[in-house]
């Protein structure tokens, strides 16, 4: 009952409330196949009908942000993870081959993966009075954002979702950046995403931090993989625009010298290496 139009997904915009009262597009579906709800004839509870009470439901909740008790907000962004794992569960099991033998169709019908991100984005604006929200948030992002996306997001988008890594992984509290590292690893940069080469310095400098961190739990070995899954792009950039990573303001700075930079990365890795067998001892 999760699925959604892929009609609906393709229309998909950051929106300044959580409304999700959204017309359905009937063009692509024949009368007879869709509901009433649909502009069909069909009777009774089928996916479309589903759906939307799935997310007139979703929306009835508001702005989860608004909550006042920074514990309880903390477990409606936990709970908002579970969701999301059914989501990306339910995703994955679509259009699998039952004899391995023919390929289906690519489903009509996808999951909304990205449907939390408002929530989300805003969450991690809040104070550091809802730190574990806000962590819960970052995770989230990470995690939808690191998968290849059904549909194309579009450029405010990632321009916002970029921000806030952006702002993320310079953060001053340690366990922010922690969290974006280990749930960004290792396959943000081999995903593709228009523009994600921005962050490239950003993330060198926050594996640096991880590798310097005291923290036992620090994530080092997703910070030591992601930095290894950077090692051939000296090879493909001779020149890179990339946020400046001394500032959380937007700077963009043309890194002419990215064999420096990547020389760097090399020297994060060995010291991660060294980091992990001292905590091995």
């Amino acid at each position: 009952i999760f699925l959604c139009f892929e009609s609906l997904h393709k229309k998909e915009q950051l929106p300044n409330n959580m409304c999700f009262c959204l017309p359905i597009e009937t063009s692509d579906f024949p009368s007879e196949c869709c509901s009433v709800m649909a502009g069909g004839t069909l009777t009774g509870w089928h996916a479309d009908v589903a759906t939307v009470m799935w997310r007139r439901m979703l929306g009835i909740l508001g702005d989860v942000n608004c909550i006042m008790d920074p514990e309880i907000h903390a477990q409606v962004f936990d709970y908002l993870c579970e969701l999301w794992q059914n989501l990306a569960k339910i995703r994955d099991n679509l259009g699998i081959s039952i004899d391995n033998v023919i390929s289906p169709s690519p489903p009509v019908l996808i999951p909304p993966l990205r449907i939390l991100t408002p929530w989300l984005f805003k969450a991690t604006m809040l104070s550091d009075k809802y730190k574990q929200g806000k962590l819960h948030a970052y995770k989230l992002i990470c995690n939808t954002m690191k998968r290849r996306q059904d549909v194309s997001p579009n450029r405010d988008f990632l321009t916002h979702f970029y921000n806030i890594m952006h702002c993320g992984l310079l953060h001053v509290d340690q366990d922010i950046v922690n969290t974006i590292i280990k749930h960004c690893s290792p396959q943000f940069f081999s995903l593709g995403l228009p523009g994600a080469t921005m962050l490239i310095m950003d993330f060198i400098v926050a594996a640096g931090r991880v590798a310097a961190s005291s923290f036992l739990n620090a994530p080092r070995v997703e910070a030591q993989v992601l930095l290894g899954s950077l090692v051939c792009f000296p090879n493909l950039y001779c020149e890179l625009s990339a946020l400046h990573p001394n500032t959380p303001d937007i700077v963009v700075s043309q890194f002419t010298e990215v064999k420096v930079g990547f020389e760097i990365c090399v020297l994060f890795l060995y010291l991660l290496q060294y980091k992990l067998t001292f905590v091995a001892m």
